[in-house]
């Protein structure tokens, strides 16, 4: 299953448009710039293509205090991932 088959499959369940609804209203209170956001992306659609690096950038972000240990699952799941990227406007 490619991105984009995986995105849409996001975007029409209603369990995935809950947890958008719930990352926008989180999103909506951190200071994030067009460039960083645009990194976001970038490093979203890394994982998407390479599920194998998400542990050690999952580890980078809560090291870094981007994230909280309880935000992101601690295995990779393309679906939060695909609603991540659906949230920041991918």
């Amino acid at each position: 299953m490619d991105r984009q088959q995986i995105m849409q499959i996001a975007s029409q369940n209603p369990q995935v448009q809950q947890a958008v609804e719930m990352a926008k209203q989180q999103v909506s209170h951190m200071d994030l710039n067009p460039q960083m956001i645009d990194e976001v992306i970038q490093v979203l659609e890394h994982v998407m293509d390479n599920p194998k690096d998400y542990p050690a950038i999952r580890a980078a972000a809560i090291r870094d205090g981007f994230v909280d240990e309880g935000d992101l699952p601690v295995e990779f799941d393309p679906v939060v991932i695909a609603s991540l990227l659906i949230v920041t406007g991918k």
